[in-house]
């Protein structure tokens, strides 16, 4: 039976002795979303995108051959691994800020937004492990950069284009991400931090496309390789929209760690229908379930191991997401 439920995810955590919104609508911190410690989504579900904030991140994957082109998210922490096969790490083993989880970009992946209206702010960016480790030894497919004599000069920059409907609305923001080109070598550079992009000049977008390019070059195109990481992608939303979907006070969930049930209590200000789910560390769905013409849920959690659950209530206005204790 069809509902009036719309498909905005809600998203934000609380800790374990307080409910604190972590994600105010527009930043995408990628910590709203479920992952076990040191590991990855790749798109392997074949969902083909996920959301986090104000923004959808578009995934692309290749059952056949197991690989994966777009976004990917990651709390993977390996920073000394070189290859193929560590091509889910950050080079600083943690996300922006000392955060857990961070987005891993893979070719030329595309974003959009669910709130149109917003402005693109910028993002953090970093190189993963697997570029940085490349540019700077060189591998099977791939240069050192610098070459022999550290006098090549070499480059990595992403390009990010902003778009409303078809038409790019303005020359692209570049950003790079290894620089060898100055006489000087002292200045060259593989970033190997988190750095601020500021895409401000990009204005009012509903889509941006990233496109890398290298100097390092041979027949079947780029050979260093095509990843980076993003954190804390940002956009700003009209005053009206974003008091309408401010996250203050918004849901509270009670006791927190609890035993036996968990209370939840709505504002009135979301819509009558929401779909209330259960998710534990793993991403296993433990609860679903439509709930109309109600502000306050009791859920029980008793036959639940103890540990850590993911409360998520999705409606057509706002984001919200929590954590609880099974005590």
């Amino acid at each position: 039976m069809k509902t009036k439920l719309h498909t905005l995810l809600i998203a934000a955590t609380v800790s374990i002795t307080a409910s604190t919104p972590l994600n105010a609508q527009g930043l995408a911190t990628f910590d709203d979303l479920t992952l076990a410690p040191n590991t990855y989504w790749n798109g392997s579900d074949s969902s083909g995108s996920f959301t986090s904030g104000n923004t959808i991140f578009y995934n692309s994957y290749n059952g056949k051959y197991k690989s994966w082109t777009g976004f990917a998210y990651s709390n993977v922490t390996d920073i000394l691994t070189a290859g193929y096969t560590n091509q889910y790490s950050a080079i600083t083993g943690i996300g922006y800020n000392s955060s857990n989880d961070y987005a891993v970009c893979n070719g030329n992946p595309q974003l959009k937004f669910k709130i149109p209206q917003a402005n693109v702010q910028g993002f953090y960016i970093t190189n993963s492990t697997y570029a940085a480790l490349s540019m700077k030894t060189g591998d099977t497919f791939a240069k050192k950069f610098g070459g022999a004599t550290g006098n090549d000069p070499d480059f990595f920059k992403v390009s990010i284009t902003g778009y409303k409907g078809s038409p790019a609305v303005k020359d692209s923001v570049e950003f790079y991400l290894a620089d060898y080109r100055d006489a000087d070598n002292t200045k060259d550079y593989i970033l190997k931090t988190w750095a601020w992009v500021d895409l401000t000049s990009l204005g009012s977008v509903d889509s941006v496309k990233f496109r890398l390019s290298s100097s390092d070059v041979g027949s079947f195109g780029m050979n260093t390789p095509a990843y980076f990481c993003m954190d804390n992608f940002t956009t700003s939303i009209p005053t009206a929209i974003a008091d309408h979907n401010s996250l203050n006070n918004l849901i509270s969930i009670f006791p927190n760690p609890a035993v036996d049930i968990i209370n939840i209590t709505l504002p009135n200000t979301i819509e009558k229908t929401v779909l209330v789910k259960i998710m534990d560390l793993t991403g296993k769905l433990l609860y679903s379930k439509v709930i109309e013409n109600t502000y306050q849920l009791n859920l029980p959690i008793a036959d639940y191991k103890k540990g850590i659950y993911f409360l998520s209530i999705v409606d057509g206005i706002t984001n919200y997401n929590q954590k609880f204790i099974k005590k």
